[in-house]
């Protein structure tokens, strides 16, 4: 039988997910070369110091945070995600607009009458 996870351990676990949920945010308010990880860490509640720990440099949380993005909205843009090329800003326009798209997908199928397990996951 499997222990259940402490809260402290519940938290570790989350940890990367809402630094990267943060670090979204911040690339898409200020762009990439604007975008401080001392920003990213206030919003995420955490201090810089963390963030290295779980990401080595502000390039590794870019490309974590656009598979994360990818996988939450989309399941398949996660391989379309890792054909991204060019700059770091041409790369989250294009995830933005396959974002929206996904969004503009779901709700259409929605609006089809769907059933809710057939409606593409958020």
């Amino acid at each position: 039988m499997k222990p259940e996870m402490t809260k402290r351990a519940r938290r570790k676990a989350e940890r990367p997910a809402e630094i990267l949920d943060a670090a979204f945010e911040e690339f898409v308010k200020n762009g990439y070369a604007a975008t401080r990880l001392e920003d990213v860490a206030a919003r995420a509640n955490v201090t810089k110091g963390t963030i290295y720990f779980y990401f080595e440099t502000k390039e590794r949380v870019f490309d974590e945070m656009i598979r994360h993005k990818s996988r939450a909205f989309f399941p398949e843009l996660g391989s379309y995600a890792e054909t991204l090329e060019g700059s770091y800003t041409s790369r989250l326009h294009a995830l933005v607009v396959a974002r929206r798209l996904a969004a503009c997908v779901r709700l259409r199928r929605a609006g089809a009458g769907l059933p809710p397990e057939e409606i593409l996951p958020r």
